[in-house]
């Protein structure tokens, strides 16, 4: 897990081309979060080169989960 927002229950994952190698580890980590009653959400950086704007995504993604 790259960020997390304790008060969103969000998990927020930073992935590139060295996660093709880790696709077992990270699946099982994203079910344990969410047994654990985490979001996860991952982002691929070599997608989402503008980091504005993947600022403003988490940030979303995090009020829309506390308003809950």
């Amino acid at each position: 897990m790259d960020f997390v927002c304790i008060e969103a229950r969000l998990a927020i994952e930073i992935d590139g081309y060295w996660h093709a190698a880790r696709r077992q580890k990270d699946e099982a980590r994203t079910i344990y979060l969410e047994e654990q009653g985490f979001a996860v959400v991952r982002f691929n950086i070599e997608e989402t080169t503008n980091v504005e704007s993947l600022a403003e995504a988490i940030a979303h993604e995090a009020s829309r989960r506390i308003r809950r």
